[in-house]
């Protein structure tokens, strides 16, 4: 039976650990629905709307962390495969980590009233989520980091899996015993990726071998230049239900929940981008390392159809039985119409194909192009804002403007890229294949 399962695993055609972390992207993907769907549908739709503000603020701050599983993945495959340990990247990675969380829970603290005011609809337990939140995700960042340079896929599926089932686990058990309200629901978010971080590296000792320490600067700076593009993506992407809060009049507290809802379900082909990524990118990174231009724009012209067509799928199956399906979700509480849906789909269409041209940017060491793309999508973004009247309508246009201007801008520069023969490096490819981030 072993040998016939080891035959097995050499003739599978896929990288390394792509069926451990595929496994737990699903069962995150599956948690994260059962949080958003059972806690929409017992809060209500006025709860549920500060919960999911409170959603899309700790997923942009985790991108803020992104980088810090990027360069401490990569940073250790380099370590491992010359047989040196990595303790010294490990504990100085956190320790930077926890710098930036301080910082920033110093900076909600200062910003409590107001968060509590113009974002939370009075609920202050919600800034304490999201400063739960902040140290939560980063520790997740760096967990993942840590799992997948140490080649422990198993471990890092475990981890997504088990993350996202214990938060799933916290709500349901708050909502049976009478729970109400966001704010304890809420402080979930933070807590699971806290408390399944150690089971996930308990007893790891490989770290501890002979090593020359990291420079702090130059660790350090690696964090930073993958920072800003980590920023801008999370931004854009987790930002619309934050806009309707802030654009919302005093008594819409509601229209942020359905909202919110209308966005869950638009963007389920998202959680099956995610896995295509984690299949796709190995290969598109190592064609960029070869130098192998030609295959590696005719592997992005692939990647393009399939992730159009699901993006296309998606749009239309949004339109014919999108507010349907929230109405089953959700409950009568509810009621979204076609264009919300339809509009929120097409935006999340544009942000994969975005994320597409960004990820082989990335491998072709453009790690500065990825950030100017976000940044014309998020310009393109607060002009709408700007500019627009309806609250609702205002934040579905911006959220399909700007993930179409970005959209536009990563194939322009990688066609720019590819035309000036780019030279990768073995770091850059790591940092594409690393670069998967997870949102809901």
């Amino acid at each position: 039976m072993a040998t016939r399962v080891a035959a097995l695993r050499d003739r599978n055609p896929l990288p390394r650990g792509t069926v451990a972390v595929g496994a737990g992207l699903a069962v995150t993907g599956i948690a994260s629905y059962g949080y958003l769907v059972v806690s929409a549908r017992v809060l209500g739709p006025a709860q549920s709307g500060s919960l999911s503000v409170l959603w899309a603020l700790v997923f942009m701050t985790a991108g803020i962390f992104l980088p810090f599983e990027q360069e401490v993945s990569r940073r250790l495959v380099g370590r491992r495969v010359v047989g040196l340990g990595g303790r010294s990247i490990v504990r100085r990675a956190l320790a930077l980590g926890a710098l930036l969380v301080g910082g920033l829970i110093i900076v909600i603290a200062v910003a409590a009233p107001t968060l509590t005011d113009r974002l939370f609809n009075g609920q202050g337990l919600l800034v304490v989520g999201l400063m739960l939140g902040s140290a939560g995700y980063l520790v997740a960042n760096w967990t993942e980091g840590v799992l997948s340079g140490s080649d422990r896929f198993a471990r890092y599926g475990g981890y997504l899996g088990g993350e996202a089932l214990l938060r799933l686990t916290i709500c349901l058990g708050l909502l049976a015993l009478g729970v109400r309200t966001a704010g304890p629901v809420g402080l979930a978010l933070g807590a699971a990726p806290l408390a399944v971080a150690v089971p996930a590296l308990w007893w790891r000792r490989d770290h501890s071998l002979e090593e020359p320490e990291v420079a702090w600067r130059d660790l350090a700076a690696g964090l930073g230049k993958l920072l800003a593009a980590a920023v801008l993506a999370q931004a854009l992407i987790n930002a619309s239900p934050v806009l309707l809060q802030i654009l919302a009049g005093p008594g819409q507290a509601a229209e942020v929940g359905i909202f919110t809802a209308a966005l869950v379900v638009a963007r389920i082909p998202l959680f099956l981008f995610q896995a295509l990524q984690a299949v796709l990118l190995p290969a598109l990174a190592a064609l960029a390392v070869a130098q192998k231009f030609a295959e590696l724009r005719a592997s992005v012209r692939r990647m393009v159809i399939v992730v159009g067509s699901l993006g296309t799928t998606g749009v239309v199956a949004s339109l014919a039985i999108g507010p349907a399906v929230i109405l089953r979700l959700f409950g009568p509480a509810y009621p979204v119409d076609r264009r919300t849906v339809g509009l929120l789909a097409a935006a999340s269409a544009c942000y994969m194909l975005a994320t597409t041209f960004a990820q082989a940017l990335i491998a072709l060491g453009g790690a500065a192009q990825v950030a100017m793309g976000w940044g014309a999508g998020v310009v393109a973004m607060v002009v709408v804002v700007l500019m627009g009247n309806d609250p609702l309508l205002t934040v579905e246009m911006a959220f399909l403007t700007a993930t179409g201007v970005a959209t536009l801008a990563m194939a322009l520069l990688l066609r720019r890229a590819l035309r000036h023969g780019a030279i990768p490096t073995t770091e850059a490819a790591l940092e594409a294949i690393n670069d998967i981030a997870f949102e809901a």
